[in-house]
């Protein structure tokens, strides 16, 4: 969690950084959100993590459409489509990747969506469409699944 509130004396707690930011000092706008939204999120993940799919699912979208902030709505989206590829509604997980992808481009999990993606392909039985996408991806973790893939040592689960 980013921020959390204290009761006992006003002031919200910045847990990577062990400091304190008054509540009503103004964040800068690229980052200021409504706590509610990071509560929201946080619930949403923690549902997820229950494995309460359809719960969490719902949650991220409540997240998605009351928060008009970028950090949130980047994180909300993402998670979706995580607890959508958990719950095997492999169609919805892959759409939301990709438009979370197409939406926040530069978003520390665009790498992740494009991972998801040539997952589902592998899972679905493609194996040259998620060649494709292990190779736009150019990490080490594409680069063995290549590896496995071309040697038909990957399982994929079909």
């Amino acid at each position: 969690m980013l921020f959390r509130s204290t009761n006992s004396n006003n002031v919200a707690e910045n847990n990577s950084a062990n400091e304190t930011v008054p509540q009503n000092q103004q964040i800068p706008s690229k980052t200021n959100f409504k706590a509610s939204n990071l509560n929201a999120l946080d619930k949403a993940r923690i549902l997820h993590l229950r494995l309460d799919y359809s719960k969490a699912i719902a949650s991220y979208k409540k997240v998605i459409n009351d928060s008009s902030n970028n950090l949130i709505t980047d994180q909300a989206t993402f998670w979706l489509g995580v607890a959508y590829y958990d719950n095997n509604q492999l169609a919805k997980a892959f759409n939301t990747f990709k438009s979370h992808f197409s939406k926040y481009p530069e978003s520390a999990f665009s790498k992740s969506d494009l991972r998801f993606e040539a997952e589902i392909y592998l899972k679905q039985g493609d194996v040259a469409s998620a060649r494709v996408m292990l190779n736009e991806l150019q990490t080490e973790q594409a680069r063995v699944t290549l590896l496995l893939l071309s040697e038909n040592r990957y399982f994929l689960g079909v």
